[in-house]
């Protein structure tokens, strides 16, 4: 069907087909005053016309009324009452009493088939025009409800107008979902009689051009099948949605005089009283209501069905009001609780993509990192932040006009990127309550952060990308189905396995596109991406997520009217790779450096100085004039963040008895800048521990370059230390002497975890690890090298015992009584001191991982470890935590950032990489127990080329294949994939 129905807000025709009513011509001396008055086509409107309209910056509409007036009806008058000229439609004593916060809206067609203004008019034509008229209306509000109110054949438009919303979906997304009630005033669902006689009529009346034969009226005939389907169907629709649309039907107890309603001198030129009672009643009241609904009727005639005299009329209080207010009530909830239940939601689906793209926990990171950052306070008060923001209930053209938007905040470590990311979040929230409050129609608001670091399941673009899908899911179930295809399905077929889609940043890009173009999502998507600096710059993923933002802030979407708008909120670091990306027109920029914003900057500086000077003073007890001088020379002299936590670390070790004059010598005598205060720091603990510095710097050197941070014994182990009591104690002490920039996280297992007092004096020890460790860019990788053979060797050393003798079915049970209480109970204790080393092991995962290749494969495995439905291998229990998980998950990494050489070297080892090494086999099952690396494949099935290739340790591949390996070239996996 064509959509010209379309028009202006007036359709002005030409007034040349206007003729006078009759053949005669009029007497130009009675009649000049009659016709200057006389108005043609140019008069008619059509199209939607907003009656008294809100004031827009005080009320945000939640409801959306729309009357529909009858054929040949005058649109605006059809309300008003001819004594009073009151119109319960606009007065403020009528409808607008009830709901002050409803838009009501007045549909104007054109539909007289009779007189100076008739049309050849269509059902279909008119309906189409309602729904492109609201649609132009409610482009920015579209889950705003709708409640139709029509009168005579304009209920029959509302009829065909719901019935069209929902087979044109495509051009009309959720029109009828958002539609919760019709209130129907003498609306012929079964047709009128009279509508015989006037087509009747119309028909030779056209061939003296005082009338056109109108299909409407064929419509309106009894008995018409067209009609009799329209009901039915319109029937159906409204109770098919769930919650159903309600509906209440008024019908007319007086008889109506159609001669008159029509403009007609008579009806055949009878008297009323001739008229037979078929042809009074215009519309009767059986087809004036449906089956099953509500229905009322009103003393009087069909056309005052919708005119009363004040809003004291007693048909208007009582009859009319309570009825519509009791239907109308209630609307926004049932376009909520409609919209949830339009999709069947899977739980099992849900629960399936929440586990495939489990990873970093983001409500738990920002209440921790609340602890130290506050929400900047001068942010929210620029005007790019308010701008950014877009808090305005009814956007602007030029607003509208963006889908796309960015606030770039950037900047040094320490100068406020996380606190401007906590007030954005704080400002998001709060337009998500208020809107939800409002409840506009415009959607929810969704909100998608993320802080980036070097820790593990927050240091690679498919961490972000995962945790946008769970949080965008979580907000809107209905978002689900969008990312099915991560799912996990258990089970030994392996073409169910390969249906399954890989979780790369491609693909989770195009489901979190998939997910903005749904029609349910809601008003307007934020997403927060704090330190995106953080993120490895030359790693692939990093590389394609970076081109992805950059195509979304360029706005290659933007003409898709369907797409959900997306404003983005990104601090990071002055970066190369960054910049480039956001160098648009679309993007916003704050830059913390420049002097615009020093005194705020400063300002926020002093407030952190304060704070943790105030949480030292207490735990010292300090006076208060000593924490005023503290936090005064501290809030002054600070640069970044990271030099007030570093200062107020060193004064947390002092002795709780230092005198004043000594806490306040050591803080004058603090160097002010950060990198020369963590050089001093590290000069000063090897100058205090002389004799112990070159195993300090040992230990250091191994903890530098660790991938995420080690438990007691993995350090020992990468440090070179034996494993004895002797030198584990020795370790401690070692660590000991390293505090405040290192210290041992408990995690109520034997065996702690040793962490960096800070990410920032770890990044500082990779950056002068020549000056302080020794440690040239060709050293660093012979370290490297170091730490891979010392994981290889100790792997071989756990993993290699023999299988045990199995044990015959008769002796094993000879032998059960023989078990004494003191073996079972010498079992049990070494079961539990596995598992309590295995727990300690798990703990270990929640911190860092500093490299910035290989943490991308990285995941916190499950202590339990899952095995596929229908497998049981033996080894897997036998080999669970023989060997350190450190060394087990990174011995490679380190390898493959090493020199050339160590891959020849190992490669040349047989017993590892021969097709049948119980060693080899036994690795990657504990490597797939604590890795997602090998998730989507059997790992039964990967030769050690494949092994190699997955790391990405290209090196390795090469010596393979030339130390007698290459007949694994063309060897397959489960999914058919060859090594190279």
């Amino acid at each position: 069907m064509s959509l010209d129905v379309q028009r202006s807000a007036t359709v002005r025709r030409s007034t040349t087909v206007h003729r006078s009513g009759t053949r005669k011509g009029p007497n130009p001396a009675v009649n000049a005053t009659a016709s200057k008055k006389q108005k043609g086509y140019e008069v008619v409107q059509q199209g939607i016309k907003e009656l008294c309209p809100l004031d827009k910056a005080n009320v945000v509409p939640d409801l959306d009324i729309v009357f529909v007036p009858g054929l040949g009806a005058n649109p605006e008058d059809s309300w008003k009452s001819s004594k009073t000229d009151f119109n319960w439609t606009t007065h403020t004593d009528g409808l607008r009493r009830d709901f002050p916060k409803a838009r009501l809206l007045l549909y104007m067609y054109d539909s007289a088939w009779t007189g100076q203004l008739k049309v050849k008019q269509f059902m279909g034509n008119i309906a189409m025009g309602l729904l492109v008229g609201l649609r132009s209306k409610r482009e920015k509000c579209q889950r705003r409800p709708i409640v139709f109110i029509g009168h005579s054949m304009g209920g029959l438009v509302v009829a065909k107008a719901i019935t069209l919303a929902d087979s044109r979906r495509d051009l009309f997304p959720i029109m009828f979902e958002a539609t919760t009630a019709c209130i129907f005033f003498g609306t012929p669902f079964g047709g009128a009689p009279v509508a015989s006689v006037a087509a009747m009529y119309a028909h030779f009346a056209e061939k003296v051009d005082v009338a056109f034969s109108s299909k409407l009226l064929e419509l309106m005939k009894p008995g018409d099948e067209e009609l009799r389907q329209l009901t039915h169907d319109f029937m159906r629709l409204a109770g098919k949605i769930s919650p159903k649309i309600e509906l209440f039907c008024f019908w007319e107890e007086h008889p109506t005089d159609f001669s008159k309603m029509a403009g007609l001198p008579s009806l055949f030129g009878l008297t009323r009283s001739l008229i037979p009672k078929q042809y009074a009643e215009f519309v009767s009241r059986d087809s004036a209501t449906l089956p099953g609904v509500e229905e009322l009727g009103l003393a009087c005639n069909h056309r005052d069905l919708v005119k009363f005299d004040g809003p004291k009329d007693d048909r208007w209080t009582q009859m009319v009001r309570d009825p519509v207010k009791r239907i109308i009530h209630g609307a926004q909830l049932a376009v909520r609780n409609r919209l949830n239940s339009v999709r069947d939601i899977d739980r099992a689906m849900i629960s399936g993509i929440m586990d495939a793209l489990d990873g970093a926990q983001v409500q738990k990171k920002r209440k921790a990192l609340s602890q130290s950052f506050s929400p900047s306070s001068w942010i929210p008060q620029e005007a790019e932040y308010l701008e950014w923001l877009g808090s305005s209930g009814e956007p602007n053209e030029a607003q509208a006009s963006h889908t796309v938007d960015c606030l770039y905040v950037r900047g040094p470590e320490g100068r406020g990127k996380t606190n401007a990311t906590m007030a954005a979040l704080d400002g998001i929230e709060k337009l998500m309550r208020d809107n939800e409050e409002n409840d506009s129609g415009q959607g929810p608001i969704l909100l998608v952060y993320f802080f980036c670091d070097t820790t593990a399941e927050y240091s690679t673009a498919e961490d972000v990308l995962k945790s946008a899908i769970r949080q965008l899911i979580n907000q809107q179930e209905t978002l689900a189905p969008y990312a099915k295809i991560f799912t996990k399905k258990k089970g030994k077929d392996d073409a169910s396995r390969s249906q399954q889609a890989q979780i790369t940043v491609e693909n989770m890009w195009q489901s979190i596109q998939d997910m903005l173009a749904d029609e349910f999502i809601g008003s307007r998507v934020y997403f927060v991406i704090n330190n995106l600096h953080a993120l490895p710059a030359e790693s692939d993923s990093t590389i394609k997520l970076m081109k992805f933002i950059a195509g979304e802030l360029e706005g290659i979407r933007s003409t898709d009217s369907k797409r959900v708008a997306t404003r983005w909120f990104i601090t990071s670091r002055e970066s190369h790779n960054i910049d480039n990306v956001l160098k648009t027109d679309r993007v916003r920029v704050i830059d913390l450096e420049d002097s615009r914003y020093e005194n705020q900057v400063q300002l926020e500086l002093r407030k952190h100085a304060k704070k943790m000077i105030s949480a030292i003073g207490q735990q010292k007890q300090y006076n208060k004039a000593l924490a005023y001088f503290a936090s005064s020379l501290v809030g002054k002299r600070a640069q970044n963040t990271q030099w007030i936590d570093i200062t107020c670390i060193q004064l947390g070790e002092l002795s709780d008895t230092e005198s004043d004059l000594g806490v306040r010598r050591i803080l004058e005598n603090m160097p002010q800048d950060l990198k020369t205060l963590l050089d001093h720091s590290w000069r000063q603990i090897f100058q205090l521990n002389e004799a112990h510095v070159e195993k300090i710097r040992e230990m250091l050197r191994a903890l530098v370059l660790t991938y995420e941070d080690p438990t007691e014994s993995e350090l020992g182990l990468l440090a070179g230390l034996s494993s004895g009591d002797q030198e584990r104690g020795e370790l401690r002490k070692l660590i000991e002497q390293c505090k405040p920039l290192l210290f041992l996280k408990r995690t109520g297992k034997p065996d702690s975890v040793v962490c960096f007092v800070n990410i920032i004096v770890k990044t500082h020890l990779w950056e002068n690890a020549k000056e302080l460790l020794g440690l040239s860019k060709e050293e660093i990788k012979w370290q490297h090298g170091v730490l891979a053979l010392r994981c290889f060797s100790h792997i071989k050393d756990a993993l290699d015992f023999p299988m045990p003798d199995p044990v015959p079915e008769e002796t094993e049970t000879a032998e059960l009584p023989e078990t004494t209480e003191g073996e079972d109970a010498g079992e049990d204790d070494a079961t539990e001191h596995e598992d309590e080393e295995a727990g300690a092991i798990d703990d270990t995962e929640e911190e860092v991982d500093n490299d910035e290749e290989y943490s991308e494969s990285e995941e916190t495995y499950e202590e339990d470890g899952e095995e596929e439905e229908g497998e049981a291998d033996p080894e897997v229990e036998m080999v669970k935590d023989k060997a350190l998980a450190y060394t087990v998950k990174h011995w490679l990494h380190h390898a493959s950032k090493a020199t050339l050489e160590i891959a020849e070297d190992l490669s040349l080892e047989d017993d590892f990489w021969n097709p049948d090494s119980t060693i080899r086999r036994r690795w990657m099952i504990e490597y797939a127990r604590m890795t997602s690396t090998f998730d989507d494949f059997d790992y039964k099935t990967l030769n050690g080329l494949h092994v190699a290739a997955s790391i990405g340790f290209r090196q390795l591949v090469a010596a393979l294949i030339r130390n007698g390996h290459e007949a694994e070239i063309k060897e397959r996996d489960s999914l058919v994939n060859t090594p190279v």
